[in-house]
Parts: C-alpha cells; structure tokens; sequence
C-alpha cells in the first residue's frame, strides 16, 4: 500500500534565495573594483579540473575574497577560463600567433559550441575538420558578451559560507543565500564594512538617508515523497482540463528530460510589499531599521516585465524543486500537488521506498 506522507509546506526549507537589492547610493564600478580590500587566502583546487574549490577556501567572517570586473579579477580568480578566453581574444585582437596548446584550446570552444548546435538541429550530422572547429571557437570568442556595469563579489558570512554578489550601479543581485537574513547580511558588510568608507566611490540619488529594499525574485524548495514517481502517469494528469485554470502547461519527454516540467500560473499577492533596509543617519554607523514600501522607487521605469511562472519538476526518484517568485504561491501550489498526488497515489506512485521527508537540496 502506497503511504503519501504528511509534509507541512512550514516544515520546508529554502535550499536556494535569488535576491534583487535596490539602493539609493550610486556605485562608481571601477573604483569599487580598485578600492575593495580583498582578503588573501590559500586556494583549495577540485580535483577533476584544479579549478579554484570556492567552498572549501577558509576565510574570516565579513571578508571579501574576489572581485571581478569584466575580464579582471582581484583576489581568488574564481573562473581560470574567463582569464583563458581574454587572453586568446586579446591574441586575437592584436594578431599574433598562437601556439599549439591556443589552437587545440580554440578548437576545443568549437567542439562544445558545435555539440550545443546540434542538440537543437538534430538533422546537422556532416563532419568538421579541425579548421571547421577553429574557426566556430574563433567566432565563439569574439561573440562573448562582457558585463562593462558589473562588478561580482564572493563574500564570507557565517560558517564559511561564501556567496557572490552582482553589484551594479544602484542595484545589488544575491545568489546562493538561504534565507532573507543572509542577504541582509550581505548588504550590511557590504556598506557598513566597505562602501560608506570611500566617499569617492558613490553618490547620493536622493535625500533620504542610506536605503535598501529587498525583493525576492527567485525561491527553490525541494522535498521527496518517499516513492518513485510514474512521470507519463504525473504529467498526464496534470494536463487534465480540470486544471486549467492552475496549471499553465505540463511536460516530459521519457527520451529527452529526467524530470515532469509543471508551469503553475503565477499569482501576485494582494499584501504585497517591498522591505527596506533604511539607516537613520548618512555619516553615524548607527543600526539600521527596516521600513515596509508599498513601491520601489529605486528600480528605475523599466518596462513592466510579465509574471514568471511558477515551476515544478518532479524526478522519479520521488524528488519535487519547486521555484518561484512569491512564497505563497509555492504554498498553494504545494498544496494543490500533495491533493492530487493523493487522490491519484495508486497511479502516480511506482512503488515505495523511504518516507524520509523532507528533502532539502
């Protein structure tokens, strides 16, 4: 007998928070890239490519181990290949000649985008010699976009936990914190520790005294079921026009995906509202409060972008990632999916395995 367990969508935890940061204070890139004081460490490499093992580098709290700014780094040169593809370019540009190892890697930028080409043209089977694959890396190198308004930064919080953080002019976009308290964190060093102390690095767009409002843009939680998931069975049922009105559209393709891809039409809450981080004083290191915004004043008129919806995917091995924009949006979905998967648990689930819950990525 198929047993579904009795998960409380409170129970879950956030495995990853994408975080979108607008500030009233206007960030000279370049000097922020020059000023920063970066704190050396010794670099642990993975053992597949001797890449740099970010996660594993040992640092003090509040500490910045990396800057880049378009090509350059400071500190932990976190991504060796951008530094390879600027060297080849730069090569490129002024046209001297390359060495063998230049070639075999420009050919190798070729092999990789010709296997993208062919992912999406299955037809485009003709063979291609190595001047074929030089000439695809060559266009491939000269075809990368840089950031010229960003500046990315690896910062230390509690527990050796690292997390990049995108600075743009007045803007600020969180990547791979947990919750909402660790991107707090982040902002607070970030001004307090680094940025109000060189005054030529930014400027004041307003009046009021040093804000930051918060918005969530993207939320992952996961959990398991405890048993193997028939995904055509899933999906089908999911498809049926009884649920139209909630789900957006559902696939899977048994030769191509691993997983059942479920988009929930978004609902933006009638409560919503901005948080701001909001300092009482420019000049005194003074605690900051936090103020509710019922608009952003910082984000700037950009066109309204569409809702995002909201999505799931279910594995066969009973893992489920939901993501989306609006907390509650996730709850009603997760709820809305553990009624469905119970009314159709028979056909839904293979057979059962653990009913270890919940699952945390």
């Amino acid at each position: 007998m198929v047993v579904v367990p009795d998960i409380r969508f409170e129970d879950l935890k956030t495995s990853t928070l994408t975080m979108m940061v607008y500030s009233n204070i206007n960030i000279d890139l370049k000097r922020m890239y020059d000023y920063l004081p970066i704190y050396e460490v010794d670099v642990p490499l993975t053992k597949k490519k001797h890449y740099p093992d970010v996660r594993k580098i040992v640092a003090p709290y509040g500490s910045i181990i990396s800057l880049r700014y378009i090509d350059d780094f400071r500190g932990v040169i976190s991504k060796p290949d951008v530094i390879v593809k600027r060297d080849l370019r730069d090569k490129l540009y002024r046209k001297e000649q390359f060495t063998s190892n230049d070639m075999d890697t420009i050919r190798s930028y070729g092999r990789k985008e010709l296997k993208k080409h062919r992912k999406n043209h299955t037809h485009d089977t003709a063979e291609h010699t190595d001047d074929d694959l030089y000439e695809i890396g060559v266009k491939y190198l000269t075809s990368v976009q840089h950031f010229r308004n960003q500046v990315t930064c690896i910062v230390t919080l509690a527990n050796n936990k690292k997390v990049n953080i995108m600075v743009f002019n007045n803007s600020y976009k969180i990547v791979g914190c947990r919750s909402e308290k660790q991107a707090e964190e982040c902002i607070m060093i970030l001004w307090e520790a680094y940025i109000r102390n060189f005054p030529s690095m930014w400027t004041k767009l307003d009046t009021n005294p040093p804000r930051f409002v918060f918005e969530k843009v993207m939320i992952n939680i996961g959990f398991k079921l405890g048993f193997h998931i028939v995904r055509s069975a899933f999906n089908e049922i999911l498809n049926d026009t009884k649920y139209r009105n909630v789900v957006h559209i559902s696939k899977f393709v048994s030769t191509g995906t691993t997983s059942v891809n479920t988009k929930f039409y978004p609902v933006h809450p009638a409560d919503f509202a901005y948080y701001c981080l909001e300092y009482p004083k420019w000049e005194d290191t003074v605690q900051p409060t936090f103020i509710r915004l019922t608009a952003n004043p910082y984000q700037g008129k950009s066109r309204p972008k569409k809702e995002k919806d909201t999505t799931v995917l279910s594995f066969y091995s009973s893992k489920i990632i939901m993501s989306g924009r609006y907390m509650k949006s996730l709850r009603d979905v997760f709820l809305f999916l553990m009624r469905v998967i119970r009314d159709n648990k028979d056909v839904v689930a293979e057979r059962l395995v653990s009913t270890d819950v919940p699952f945390v990525m």
